[in-house]
């Protein structure tokens, strides 16, 4: 998949677990081939981290690219609360 790439091309490696054997195999592939040195790799992958990244990879490099992309992956992380369908109280509907 990286045989055809440039000097001139970036790489971007999105990891859903950081440190994990397709990381570092990833990054392993990279540093074969001279990439690793200016490839941006971030973990802890999510929908909208994947996202961000696929509409942000041509318009943005490096530090402003990660601050892009980072705050969209953390702000998704949220508890979701649910109560329960056996609640007392009467419904609205």
């Amino acid at each position: 998949a990286i045989s055809g790439l440039t000097a001139e091309d970036s790489v971007v490696v999105l990891a859903d677990i950081v440190g994990g054997s397709p990381l570092t195999t990833a990054c392993s592939v990279l540093d074969e081939v001279g990439k690793l040195d200016d490839a941006i790799v971030l973990g802890g992958m999510n929908l909208p981290m994947a996202i961000t990244s696929a509409v942000m990879k041509d318009m943005l490099e490096g530090d402003a690219f990660v601050q892009a992309v980072l705050p969209e992956a953390q702000d998704a992380v949220k508890e979701f609360v649910m109560t329960s369908a056996n609640d007392d109280e009467e419904d609205d509907i």
